[in-house]
């Protein structure tokens, strides 16, 4: 489509031409890049080659969309390419291989799609977090796509997360609140040296944990990974709506 014309010319002519969910899933990619923009040196969304899908409860797939993608033809045969905003925006018309489409759901951070590794991010109708055209889909979508721009840009951590082995004991789910609390505490303090007693407190605490069993470091994993994931949803949920309640803040 011609650059030559304007903007809203050529979002009636694709509110035309696409099929509604192919549309919705360009603006939720395109909602995901402007919030994200500049948020963490070195993320940008846009340079990470994408594909957007939507898959039904049975398995069936809808709308496919590669964005920004060098070589999204292995994914089938193309019904619309589009540049906006910049963006090289293909849209899917039939899928080769549906199966290994739905084989990447909810989400892959590395798939391989035409020899290029991508991050694939799959919507769901009718599940909670995965619906379209809602802020929590386009928070969920900077949020895995962070995980792989931790992966690709970050040192590799040697911490083993303890999923299947973790302490959930009585002992050290309560060092766990009590580490909770002080952070809560440490949140709400305004006095420097109120935030020192708390950072004492919450270090003292840590090496407890630490010392009484060794797989509290699934904890200082999650801390790394998920923790700075959390937070750049946190740090775009106002430009896009998705505001969080305290308790799910601290």
């Amino acid at each position: 489509m011609p650059r030559s014309y304007p903007a809203e010319f050529r979002r009636k002519v694709l509110d035309l031409v696409l099929p509604v969910e192919a549309r919705l899933l360009i603006h939720d990619w395109r909602a995901a890049v402007s919030a994200s923009a500049g948020v963490w040196p070195g993320y940008d969304l846009a340079s990470i080659p994408a594909v957007m899908a939507v898959i039904d409860s049975k398995g069936a797939v809808g709308a496919v969309v590669a964005f920004n993608h060098p070589n999204p033809h292995g994914l089938g045969a193309a019904i619309h390419s589009l540049e906006i905003d910049g963006h090289e925006i293909l849209v899917i018309g039939e899928v080769a291989d549906p199966d290994r489409l739905v084989s990447w759901a909810p989400f892959d951070l590395f798939a391989n799609v035409g020899g290029t590794d991508t991050f694939v991010m799959i919507s769901k109708p009718g599940e909670f977090g995965f619906e379209l055209n809602s802020t929590f889909f386009v928070a969920l979508l900077m949020h895995e796509a962070f995980h792989r721009h931790q992966i690709e840009e970050c040192a590799a951590s040697a911490t083993v997360q303890y999923l299947d082995s973790y302490d959930y004991s009585a002992a050290n789910l309560e060092l766990a609140l009590l580490e909770n609390r002080i952070l809560m505490a440490a949140y709400r303090a305004e006095v420097p040296a109120d935030l020192e007693r708390l950072a004492r407190q919450f270090s003292a605490v840590r090496a407890v944990r630490r010392q009484r069993d060794h797989r509290m470091a699934h904890d200082e994993e999650q801390e790394r990974s998920e923790g700075f994931a959390r937070w750049i949803e946190h740090h775009i949920g106002e430009p896009i709506g998705f505001l969080y309640t305290s308790n799910n803040h601290t």
